[in-house]
C-alpha cells in the first residue's frame, strides 16, 4: 500500500506500507515484510508511483493534478530523502504477536518514521472465509 500527500512545506511524504494476514503470525512472516518494505531502498517503485501520479493528473481537482505531478518529479529523481519517506506493517492474525512486532519495530531503520497496526481476530480462519464470501457476494444480488 502506498499512501502520498503534500507537508506543509510542498515538499511530497509517502507512507509505504506492507500488509501481512495469518492465522498464525510467525517472525518469519515479519522479517519477509520487512524485506519488502526496504526494497527499493525503501522506496515504493517507480512503476507504483508513475500509476498513482497518473491517476492523480487525471482527476479534476487541480491539488491532485499538482500532487501527480510532483509525484513524477520524485519518480524521476529518486531522491528523496528518507525522513519523506514512513513504512506502515499492518498485521492481521489469529494469535499474539506484541513481541515479534516490537522486535522488528526496534530493529527497523531509525532514519524514516515507523508505524506498526496490529488487529488480533481469535477467530481469524473464520474471519477471512466470511469476508471473503461476503465480497464473492456482492455483486450477485
Amino acid at each position: 500500500m502506498i499512501a502520498v500527500a503534500h507537508n506543509k512545506k510542498k515538499q511530497i511524504r509517502i507512507l509505504k506500507g506492507e500488509a501481512k494476514s495469518a492465522r498464525k503470525l510467525s517472525k518469519n512472516i515479519v522479517e519477509k515484510a520487512r524485506e519488502r518494505l526496504e526494497e527499493n531502498h525503501g522506496r515504493p517503485s517507480a512503476h507504483s508511483l508513475n500509476f498513482i501520479a497518473r491517476r492523480l493528473m487525471d482527476d479534476e481537482n487541480p491539488m491532485r493534478k499538482n500532487l501527480g505531478k510532483d509525484i513524477l518529479k520524485e519518480a524521476a529523481n529518486r531522491s528523496m530523502p528518507k525522513k519523506q519517506i514512513a513504512h506502515l506493517l499492518f498485521v492481521l492474525c489469529g494469535n499474539q504477536v506484541k513481541e515479534i512486532v516490537r522486535k522488528d519495530f526496534d530493529a527497523a531503520d531509525g532514519e524514516r518514521r515507523q508505524f506498526s497496526v496490529n488487529l488480533r481476530i481469535e477467530n481469524h480462519g473464520k474471519f477471512v472465509s466470511d469476508v471473503y464470501e461476503e465480497v464473492s457476494s456482492i455483486g450477485n444480488s
